[in-house]
């Protein structure tokens, strides 16, 4: 005879992506309320299907042999990991709304249950295949007599009743802050769970595919909550009741984006020249393995309590007396683009008329100088002087009016004959750094290459850098008390910005997304181009790390800023 399992609390099981590191968390979550010998898990795979409504036999057929692999290998995962138990997993044949109205299939809801599990796939077709179904009815009563919900990737974001949907097309990573880049689900037809979670949504593959400006986009919609759950591929948690976040697990990071406890979303909007995203004090928090929880309902992480009151100060973004306007690109990799000449025209009129252009951060100086024939071509009419390190050992000492430095790679950057820049500039003259270079003007900065676009590849350099020690840092030139990540959003630095904050909170750390840039003169500084700048302050926050190494963050505050928005900071109180 089966135990009984009314005694349980609802409990759903969100992965970010991937089965074998994290079947291991999953099956705490169901042993530790099975005591018994058997295990039985169901699996629902309409997450694979392509069209709610009708499917081919053939389709049918590859979805149910796919599914069936998945159960093989989740059966062995579940073995391996516990081998004296006896495991039982089936796959319940729901693809289409048919399905889900067929009386037949409900019969694979048993009373004893251990599990129900999402696989991956897309979470839109899935919703409409069973929203308003029998089937969502008998998920619902599973999951009140306290069968625990898991979802892997596209299967953990239909946990929540509002749902992200994706990407509206032809919107991506790059273009994610736009008004219309984002699609929500949030009506009665088009929803996530009816008895999902209330009080946040949820965004999978989150540092992974770099889906922060994606979730940051949803979260300050004034029909959607404001609280944002971003699970990183291969990492799941428990989320016990709908409002407790704990039992991380896996082999990295959950972030948590607050747009509520400050007021975020409620003053939020898009602004600027580029019509994008612009939003002040976000908490952002971090949880990792290890003994450490969030509270949905009351919005705290259980490392610290939320400061009550944000006092916030940028005299790190002020120029040193007598130095010259100095502009950070995030990567103005395209002088044809509307945004970027006129960030070029800015300088243009402030650089006089000879312009030192220093490249360094390229392979080779064939490669470094076909870099600078688009922005030699767009300064014509000025006298132009082009040096290429390491084929220029020094700047050369003639009086120049303005400075374009330029760079590809941050670990081919060579500083050591790069000193005389600062100099130059603290005398007066403007300079503009882009890409690589901007990095370099930091207190310090990430000496690392570009991410790599293969997924696998770019695993350690994107999701690993969340891991202390994992990311290098190494002394920059120390133009400013900051800290600077380029293409933070195109090329997914966000572990890069968030190591550089983690082990300089003292410091502010900013993100410049590509054909972006910081303009800092006497004014202040300032955001210019058609993208966002992304300041993180960590000058409030709490700091630990998991039991794998991993970051865990209480309280950073985020802010993001349209081009043509003055960088300053908006002091805010809790509520």
């Amino acid at each position: 005879m089966r135990r009984s399992q009314n005694t349980r609390r609802p409990l759903f099981i969100p992965m970010g992506a991937g089965y074998k590191d994290t079947i291991h968390g999953f099956l705490e979550g169901v042993l530790q309320k099975d005591r018994d010998r058997r295990i039985d898990i169901l699996l629902l795979a309409m997450t694979y299907s392509t069209d709610a409504e009708t499917i081919s036999a053939e389709e049918r057929a590859q979805n149910l042999s796919d599914a069936d692999n998945r159960r093989l290998k989740v059966e062995q995962e579940c073995r391996d990991i516990a081998p004296h138990n006896e495991y039982h997993v089936v796959v319940a044949p729901i693809f289409t709304r048919d399905d889900a109205f067929n009386a037949e299939n409900l019969h694979y809801f048993t009373d004893d249950l251990s599990a129900i599990f999402f696989l991956g796939g897309d979470q839109t077709v899935a919703m409409e295949a069973i929203v308003n179904t029998p089937i969502e009815k008998a998920l619902g009563e599973a999951y009140a007599r306290g069968v625990p919900i898991c979802g892997t990737s596209a299967g953990s974001s239909l946990l929540c009743k509002v749902m992200m949907g994706g990407y509206n097309d032809p919107f991506d990573r790059d273009t994610a802050l736009v008004p219309e880049a984002v699609e929500v689900w949030n009506t009665a037809e088009r929803r996530g769970l009816r008895f999902g979670i209330e009080n946040a949504i949820l965004d999978q593959h989150f540092f992974q595919r770099s889906r922060m400006a994606r979730l940051l986009n949803a979260i300050i919609r004034p029909d959607v909550p404001h609280i944002g759950i971003g699970l990183d591929a291969y990492t799941g948690a428990f989320v016990r009741g709908g409002t407790l976040i704990d039992n991380v697990f896996g082999l990295y990071t959950v972030a948590i984006l607050d747009g509520e406890t400050y007021d975020s979303a409620r003053t939020a909007g898009f602004r600027g020249t580029g019509g994008t995203l612009s939003v002040r004090n976000v908490l952002v928090h971090l949880l990792a393995p290890g003994k450490f929880s969030y509270d949905l309902q009351h919005r705290r992480h259980s490392l610290a309590p939320v400061p009550r009151q944000l006092q916030r100060r940028f005299n790190s973004l002020r120029l040193p007396k007598g130095a010259g306007t100095l502009i950070l690109g995030g990567n103005l990799r395209d002088p044809q683009s509307p945004h970027v000449a006129a960030i070029l025209r800015r300088f243009a009129r402030i650089a006089g008329k000879n312009i030192l252009v220093v490249v360094s951060g390229y392979a080779s100086d064939e490669d470094a100088r076909k870099a600078t024939d688009p922005f030699v071509d767009f300064f014509k009419g000025k006298a132009v002087t082009v040096r290429v390190f390491g084929e220029e050992k020094t700047v050369p000492d003639n009086d120049y009016t303005g400075i374009l430095f330029i760079g590809a790679d941050q670990s081919l950057l060579r500083l050591e004959v790069l000193s005389q820049l600062k100099q130059q500039w603290l005398s007066g003259t403007p300079l503009l750094a882009d890409n690589a270079a901007a990095a370099a003007l930091g207190a310090c900065y990430t000496p690392h290459p570009p991410t790599p676009d293969d997924e696998r590849e770019a695993e350690a350099d994107v999701q690993g850098s969340f891991k202390q020690g994992a990311t290098q840092i190494k002394e920059g030139l120390g133009f400013l008390p900051i800290v600077i990540e380029p293409r933070v959003m195109g090329n997914n630095r966000w572990g890069r910005l968030f190591s550089l904050a983690y082990n300089h909170p003292e410091l502010l750390a900013l993100g410049i997304a590509d054909n972006t840039a910081v303009v800092i003169d006497r004014r202040g500084a300032r955001a210019m181009g058609e993208n966002a700048v992304f300041v993180f302050d960590l000058q409030h926050a709490k700091r630990a790390l998991g039991t794998n190494g991993l970051f865990v963050i209480a309280n950073a505050v985020m802010d993001v800023y349209a081009g043509g928005e003055d960088i300053t900071p908006t002091d805010a109180s809790a509520h």
